[in-house]
């Protein structure tokens, strides 16, 4: 994920509009996430007690690290209380944070009692790629995907037959079994969570005469049976992933 700072001191009513002046909202944006408003810091170098306004990607970052350690790749980081800030830069209401959501802008909110919290978990990505919407959908695809592209690289070299596509068939089930019973996918069962297609249906003779080897992955990260569906194609030069 890319985590992208906005202008410092934007005032509310332009950052709504900020991504699209920048031309951020492209397909790649569901690979990146805002965050708003800058923060104020203690300003260290100083002996006095003021302080100074830093972008809050830093701190969102550790926040993402934390998460990642403490819970799984799996879980939205968000409603995680940062650390070593004195207050935020700008104040916003419930009212404008549901404006902010709805373009897709994280806020980073002081709650009495409670610290100064994430309180987003939407990437960038445009209305007609909702399926992209949550930052933790990109973060755990990407992870899913990195993970079966090093578990299918034995296959390299080998026949393209039936017996070759059943084993990977079964190892790639495996793998993803165990993401699902760690939480990391939805369903009450492994059915409901993920499915892998790899036979002669995806790998007709063309495929087989490339020296590709096509295995179909769906995995329902939302919720129960919505799936998100991809490819790895597996070749002598190296994986592809595709995502549809």
């Amino acid at each position: 994920m890319a985590l992208i700072d906005a202008s410092y001191n934007l005032p509310i009513l332009k950052i709504q509009d900020w991504p699209a002046t920048k031309g951020l909202l492209t397909r790649a944006s569901r690979c990146a996430a805002i965050y708003y408003p800058w923060l104020k810091v203690p300003n260290v170098p100083k002996t006095d007690s003021s302080t100074r306004r830093v972008p809050p990607s830093g701190h969102v970052a550790g926040a993402y690290a934390y998460n990642d350690l403490t819970f799984g790749v799996q879980r939205p980081p968000a409603n995680i209380e940062l650390g070593f800030i004195t207050d935020v830069g700008q104040s916003v209401s419930d009212a404008q944070q549901g404006d902010l959501n709805e373009s897709n802008i994280n806020v980073i909110r002081a709650f009495p009692g409670r610290g100064i919290r994430i309180w987003g978990a939407r990437s960038l990505a445009s209305r007609d790629d909702s399926d992209w919407r949550f930052i933790h959908v990109r973060r755990l695809m990407s992870a899913i995907e990195e993970t079966l592209e090093r578990y299918s690289r034995w296959v390299v070299f080998r026949n393209n037959d039936r017996a070759l596509r059943s084993s990977l068939k079964h190892s790639l089930e495996v793998m993803l079994q165990g993401i699902w019973a760690k939480g990391g996918l939805k369903g009450g069962k492994p059915a409901h969570a993920f499915f892998v297609k790899c036979d002669e249906t995806n790998n007709p003779p063309q495929v087989i005469d490339r020296g590709q080897l096509i295995c179909q992955i769906g995995v329902a990260i939302a919720a129960p049976m919505e799936f998100i569906i991809f490819e790895i194609r597996q070749a002598a030069a190296g994986a592809q992933v595709v995502e549809e």
